[in-house]
């Protein structure tokens, strides 16, 4: 049975013949694997999460922080094994599910990224946690949490906007990103709805063609509202026109959801 070790440390590296070699960061989280090799011969394969690299005048590698390398496998309820490979493109993360999973305490990088991950979906750190905690779920398992979560954030969006209409704005990016993910769902489909660009393939490869301008559409006019509420960039009227306009795109997108959602459910 694998078991998984957390390692976390900080080396100083003088040796001439070492060479550090990295890739291209996964995501916009900016991980990287890097690989250790002295003499040629490969010694370590880690993934960088806080990269601090000093390099003297000769380039040599003088210090760096890492953990170990990370699988997709990890170990629940008294030895069963879960898969977690729908975050081989986030290997990030992977330290922070597992976490998550085993109710182990988080660090300081775990708490980052579990704040980015809340801040890219428009959910609570609470919401984003149960979502991580699931993840090697079954999607169509996930149904009627995702609805829950619609109307949740929907009717918060709607009960903010004349106090706080920045907050409101928020919330209906998570309420719509809750509505794609019930849709995903009900395809047994996973989406990392972090990664907006995932949205919009989504979109592409799983919505009927009849619908997709529909939602394309919804989710362009949602990020000018996700965005506002970071940079409050849009002036009353501005974001008033976007405000109806989103309302609008996503009580239709609701209908052709929810008509999916009691389809499936009438099979059964």
């Amino acid at each position: 049975m694998y078991s998984y070790k957390f390692v976390e440390e900080s080396r100083m590296q003088r040796d001439s013949d070492l060479t550090l070699s990295t890739t291209q960061a996964y995501s916009t989280l900016s991980s990287t694997w890097v690989t250790e090799a002295t003499k040629g011969v490969i010694k370590t394969e880690a993934l960088i999460i806080s990269t601090l690299v000093l390099r003297d005048k000769h380039s040599s590698v003088i210090s760096v922080q890492y953990r170990e390398p990370i699988h997709v496998l990890t170990e629940i309820d008294r030895g069963a094994t879960i898969s977690l490979t729908s975050l081989q493109e986030f290997p990030e993360l992977i330290p922070l599910v597992r976490k998550l999973i085993e109710e182990k305490p988080l660090d300081d990088i775990d708490r980052f990224n579990l704040n980015e991950l809340a801040n890219a979906v428009g959910w609570s750190i609470e919401d984003v946690s149960e979502e991580l905690r699931n993840i090697w779920r079954d999607p169509l398992d996930r149904v009627d949490r995702y609805k829950n979560m619609f109307e949740k954030y929907y009717e918060n969006a709607i009960n903010l906007i004349k106090k706080d209409p920045q907050k409101a704005a928020e919330k209906l990016w998570g309420a719509m990103v809750a509505l794609i993910k019930l849709h995903a769902s009900l395809k047994r489909v996973f989406i990392a709805a972090w990664d907006h660009g995932k949205l919009y393939n989504y979109v592409t490869n799983n919505i009927e063609r009849a619908h997709r301008d529909l939602f394309y559409n919804l989710l362009t006019s949602g990020e000018v509202l996700h965005r506002y509420f970071y940079e409050e960039d849009l002036d009353e009227e501005t974001f008033n026109i976007f405000w109806s306009k989103t309302l609008q795109l996503l009580d239709e997108a609701k209908q052709i959801v929810y008509k999916l959602y009691a389809r499936t459910f009438s099979r059964e």
